[in-house]
């Protein structure tokens, strides 16, 4: 059977991060999905498959281990209210991570769960220009569930990122959520649950999650990153919009400082200050691409707040919503382009500036 050692996210070794999903034990913030889940496996209603849909960096993947952890570590049996029923419901779907099974899925060696992500090798480990979920990723869903458990528990497939699988892909994975084996439970993950197919959504209960709250962030940025200054768990949190993951990769990537200016920048800007940024881009490359990656989140991420009625800045009612998601747009397109042609840093700044002062 498939081990999952070579495919599972990757540990964080520098201590300066929260655990990757396998190995996390705690969750925050999704605590009516969990109590819904808890209610459908007491009653024998677990549905055979899943989406758990929301932005991502907020808990999905987590959730979906922890779901897997207390299916295969047995929890569930011992939660289902003793022989007369006299034990009180489940309040959450905590596992001990001691428990062999836990161990074993924080190794990827549990044979009874199988996790499939994008990839940037194809079956024949033929290098891919982009990683995603194709066909041989796909058939190892049936043919994992065609095996029979070794113990006669569960047996649990993850796939994450699943708004990476392609048509092909979504077709093999559909026969099996057509036809599920007994005792199973497919969980899919994603982002982008509009990029699945229709004929996979009719199949699966959708649940969707919400981002975190400021104060289930503030309590994941304590204990991920401790000694975090007042000033830069400020901005971090308001670059996070509730995506814990997504502040993580920011505070790694030293994102946070990128993240100020270019506040600072949709409030106003001199023009030389558009020049001065300029020169300082295209002195850095990947200071240039990470300067674009935040900038279009920003962009992306306003216009949501601006069509709830949520302020997201100073800055952000300057604009009607769709001016925001056009402004999102073009700036996107206009990286995408100097990406490709491999376009003069300089004036694509530039150009950039220009959308964000029209």
């Amino acid at each position: 059977m498939d081990s999952l050692a070579l495919d599972l996210p990757e540990t964080e070794e520098d201590g300066t991060a929260l655990p990757p999903p396998q190995e996390n034990p705690l969750l925050l913030g999704h605590d009516a999905a969990e109590k819904a889940l808890l209610k459908d496996i007491a009653a024998g209603r677990l549905p055979h498959a899943l989406i758990f849909s929301g932005p991502g960096g907020i808990g999905k993947a987590t959730l979906a281990f922890r779901l897997a952890r207390y299916l295969l570590s047995g929890k569930a049996e011992e939660d289902s209210g003793g022989l007369f029923g006299e034990d009180a419901p489940a309040e959450s779907l905590a596992a001990d991570m001691e428990h062999p099974a836990a161990r074993k899925i924080a190794a990827g060696s549990h044979p009874g769960l199988l996790y499939v992500a994008p990839s940037d090798t194809d079956g024949k480990g033929k290098k891919r220009a982009n990683a995603f979920i194709g066909i041989d990723g796909a058939r190892r869903v049936p043919q994992f569930l065609q095996q029979t458990a070794a113990d006669g528990g569960w047996r649990v497939v993850i796939i994450d990122n699943a708004e990476e699988m392609n048509i092909a892909a979504q077709n093999a994975v559909l026969k099996t959520l057509e036809e599920p084996p007994p005792q199973c439970l497919i969980v899919i993950v994603t982002s982008a649950p509009g990029k699945l197919l229709p004929t996979v959504h009719s199949r699966c209960r959708l649940m969707p999650l919400e981002p975190l709250s400021e104060t289930h962030i503030s309590e994941l940025f304590d204990k991920a990153l401790p000694g975090l200054k007042a000033e830069e768990k400020r901005d971090l949190a308001a670059a996070a919009r509730g995506r814990i993951g997504y502040a993580l990769t920011l505070h790694e990537a030293g994102g946070t400082e990128i993240y100020r200016e270019i506040t600072e920048l949709l409030s106003g800007f001199t023009e030389s200050r558009a020049h001065e940024l300029a020169a300082a881009l295209s002195a850095d490359k990947q200071r240039f691409a990470l300067f674009g990656e935040i900038l279009c989140d920003l962009l992306a991420e306003t216009a949501k707040d601006t069509l709830k009625n949520r302020a997201a800045g100073g800055f952000a009612q300057s604009r009607s919503p769709q001016d925001w998601f056009t402004l999102w747009e073009e700036a996107r397109d206009l990286l995408r382009r100097a990406d490709a042609a491999n376009l003069d840093i300089y004036a694509a700044v530039l150009q950039l500036l220009d959308l964000l002062r029209r």
